[in-house]
Parts: structure tokens; C-alpha cells; sequence
């Protein structure tokens, strides 16, 4: 995902199209803003099929044997969870990419990002709050199911006594590197 949305986020510039779309009627912002929307579109597709996949597969594995409501509920809420993840890692890779001109560099942007969030893993506890690193939500959907990772104190991916932490750090860290490239993307020189 991260590959397909810094692909999708560079390949006008590198041939071009961004200096022709600009020439339409188009304000840059419109541009950028069009083109975040229809990869964000196919990100949360291939993430619902990515998903629904592994639903199907998990029915097969299974054959729904010793499966109840409460299971099914934990089920629902591991794939709610997963997709909010894969699209927020996907969107911060689309924004990365975005400050680039080539496919090339914008991959590699992207990738540089990801590595970034992963490295702020590492920071201690006292200066940055585990709950505000998207990474640390990395096994967050693994939670619920019945097979839980350990759950030590000095685990970083205990499940916070808030729900609202992980969607709005799944919100606001996409949003750090969007907002950025929005306006840089406004007052960068589109000469190809």
C-alpha cells in the first residue's frame, strides 16, 4: 500500500501532468486535493478487499465451529481496526510522496516516512506519550482476538483505556504530513 500510494501520488509529476492539469482552470489545491481523494478512494478499497479476504479465509479455517456473537463482535472490530490502520499508514506514504517530483523519489519519500514513524517507536516514554505514535498501534487490532500478544507492562502495545486514542492519532498523524505537503505542493515549482 504504501508503494501503490506513492506511485499514484508522484507519477503526474513525472510526466508531466501536473504543469498541464495546472493550466486547465484548476486551482493546485483543487488538483492535489482531487488526486488525494481518488488514491484514498482505491487505498480504502484495497483495504476492505484486503480485508474481506482475510474474513473469508478466517471462515474457511474455522467453518464457524465454537463461534458465537462475542466472537464475531471481536472479528468486527479487528477488521474496523486494521482498515483505519492500512489507511492511515497508506495516507501518511500518499502525503510523503507528495513533496517529490519523481517515482522514484516519491517511493523512497514514502518508505523514509514509514521508517520515521517506526523510529519514534524507540523514544522513551517520558518524552513522547506512547499514545501519540502511530506505529505503537502497529499489533493495536490484534487486541481482541482470542490468541493476544503479551500483555507485560512494559508492553508499547497494550491496548490504552481509551478508545478515542487510536482513531485520533490514526486522524491527526496522517494530517501532519498532509497539511505540509498541501502547502507545499501550492507553491512548488511544477516545471517538469
Amino acid at each position: 500500500m504504501l508503494a501503490f500510494a506513492a506511485f499514484w501520488a508522484t507519477v503526474d509529476s513525472q510526466y508531466g501532468m501536473v504543469r498541464v492539469g495546472c493550466c486547465q482552470p484548476l486551482a493546485r489545491a483543487e488538483l492535489l486535493l482531487g488526486k488525494w481523494c481518488g488514491i484514498g478512494a482505491h487505498i480504502v478499497l484495497f483495504s476492505v478487499a484486503l480485508v474481506l479476504s482475510e474474513l473469508f479465509w478466517t471462515t474457511i479455517y474455522s467453518g464457524l465451529r465454537g463461534i458465537g456473537v462475542a466472537d464475531g463482535v471481536r472479528v468486527a472490530r479487528f477488521t474496523f481496526d486494521l482498515a483505519v490502520l492500512i489507511v492511515a499508514i497508506s495516507v501518511v506514504a500518499m502525503a510523503a510522496a507528495s513533496f517529490r517530483r519523481t517515482l522514484g523519489s516519491g517511493i523512497v519519500t514514502a518508505l523514509l516516512a514509514f521508517i520515521l514513524l517506526a523510529f519514534m517507536t524507540m523514544l522513551p516514554f517520558d518524552l513522547v506519550s506512547p499514545r501519540l505514535i502511530l506505529l505503537r498501534y502497529f499489533f493495536y487490532p490484534l487486541q481482541d482476538l482470542p490468541a493476544q500478544i503479551s500483555r507485560r507492562g512494559d508492553s508499547p502495545y497494550l491496548r490504552p483505556p481509551f478508545l478515542t486514542s487510536f482513531y485520533s492519532v490514526a486522524l491527526a498523524t496522517p494530517l501532519l504530513f498532509a497539511v505540509p505537503a498541501a502547502l507545499y505542493f501550492r507553491k512548488r515549482d511544477i516545471v517538469e
